[in-house]
Formats: structure tokens, C-alpha cells, sequence
């Protein structure tokens, strides 16, 4: 989810649960979750004030 729009884009992963986004706004804060039967990962935060070229953000959905 897009923090400054509320936009939110949905991206289903690649085998073995990897993901890619491409087009991110660089001076935008993003929320990031994964979900999967009726399960969620724990909410991470993605900073317009992260300078890494490429980040990598691990989400991990429990079973319930």
C-alpha cells in the first residue's frame, strides 16, 4: 500500500514465495503484507528514507 495515496497493488509470487515490485516511488513510505489462505504475514514498513538500491523484505505468513 501506497501510505501517500492509499494505493494498493496486489503482486502474486513466483515460485517459492519470491516477489519483485517494480516502479516504486523512491520519496513514498509503502506498507507490505503477504497473505495466503486466509493467513497474513505481520505488517513491515518500507521508508522513502531507506537508501539501499535494491531492499529485501522477508515476510513470513504463520499458519493459524
Amino acid at each position: 500500500k501506497d501510505t501517500k495515496s492509499l494505493q494498493i497493488r496486489s503482486y502474486i509470487t513466483k515460485e517459492g514465495g519470491r516477489y519483485q515490485f517494480h516502479g516504486l516511488n523512491p520519496d513514498v513510505d509503502y506498507e507490505l503484507k503477504a497473505d495466503h489462505q486466509g493467513a497474513s504475514s505481520n505488517l513491515r514498513r518500507l521508508s522513502s528514507f531507506d537508501s539501499r538500491k535494491q531492499a529485501v523484505m522477508n515476510l513470513k505468513v504463520e499458519k493459524k
